[in-house]
């Protein structure tokens, strides 16, 4: 592979992974492609997570370390590690504990090469259909994403360029800064799908994905996603980017609610009783009524008493 190939950064990050970490990170190193340089972060690991990667960084050039010394979070982490960044034409995300088999890059970085106008492009997963939106290339817009994150993010290639111009990932979003980022790139360049099934996902108990059914903020960040995008849309610009701090007062989070009764069904048919009455009080919270709250102040006083 010719070095003056398009340079690839590939960001993977890590908290409390070392049973995942050296098979994930050995996929990387195994790309097909050459120029490329790998930044795995390990995001204050309390296991033996950091120094599973250290000894992997020994005998590989291409791999670079970064420890935070305190936890970050992911959506920090990755916002600090692109920022000191300056060389590099293309970044890949890939997900902590996951594998990227080895045509992944080569593949990602020839469409991009091959279509000037495209920012972003994203491949399918070997073992998770919801992911595999289409047989065969296919673009994705903004309404595909007002519907549905349709594409996994750690299969996902983007302009280092594009990323600065629309900004980059934004700090106020813990949880779906990827559908944020998306939306804003919609409207800049061109996203496409690659229907190559070169990645795998790894479920892991303890990851925001497994676990989103049990935490209504993912709900909440989503429509706030929605609703910003639709501001930038209309005007240009969006609460987010004019005031951080005050920037949710302008949003209605009954938007949410239909999202919110879902995961509480699904939280009761799983038995989850603590997590049903946090959903609840959210639920609560947001009703003004007290006709429409009565339901969930019975239901609420039903939860607490199977509890005890």
């Amino acid at each position: 592979m010719n070095l003056k190939e398009p340079h690839v950064t590939i960001i993977s990050i890590y908290h409390n992974r070392e049973n995942y970490v050296v098979e994930s990170i050995e996929s990387l190193l195994n790309q097909k492609y050459a120029n490329f340089t790998v930044y795995v972060i390990d995001d204050n690991s309390s296991d033996n997570t950091l120094n599973r990667l250290k000894e992997l960084e020994v005998d590989h050039t291409h791999l670079k370390i970064i420890h935070n010394e305190k936890n970050k979070g992911f959506t920090n982490s990755l916002v600090d590690t692109i920022s000191t960044i300056d060389s590099t034409d293309y970044i890949a995300i890939h997900g902590s504990g996951d594998i990227s088999l080895p045509d992944r890059i080569v593949t990602q970085v020839n469409f991009l090469k091959e279509n000037t106008d495209v920012g972003v492009v994203a491949v399918g997963v070997t073992n998770r259909p919801a992911n595999n939106i289409s047989k065969s290339v296919r673009e994705l817009k903004l309404n595909d994403f007002l519907n549905r994150n349709l594409i996994n993010h750690g299969t996902v290639m983007f302009r280092h360029d594009i990323y600065e111009k629309v900004g980059g990932y934004r700090r106020y979003f813990r949880t779906r800064q990827d559908k944020d980022l998306w939306f804003r790139m919609c409207l800049e360049t061109r996203l496409f799908f690659l229907p190559d099934k070169l990645y795998t996902w790894v479920k892991q108990e303890s990851s925001v994905s497994s676990n989103s059914f049990k935490n209504p903020e993912p709900f909440f960040l989503s429509e706030f996603a929605k609703f910003l995008i639709l501001q930038r849309k209309s005007l240009g610009y969006d609460f987010l980017d004019v005031n951080e701090r005050y920037a949710t007062l302008s949003f209605d989070p009954r938007n949410c609610l239909g999202q919110l009764y879902n995961v509480l069904i699904l939280n009761l048919a799983k038995r989850q009783w603590s997590n049903s009455v946090e959903i609840t009080n959210v639920i609560l919270v947001i009703k003004s009524s007290s006709i429409t709250r009565f339901p969930f102040l019975l239901l609420r006083k039903v939860l607490m008493k199977i509890q005890k």
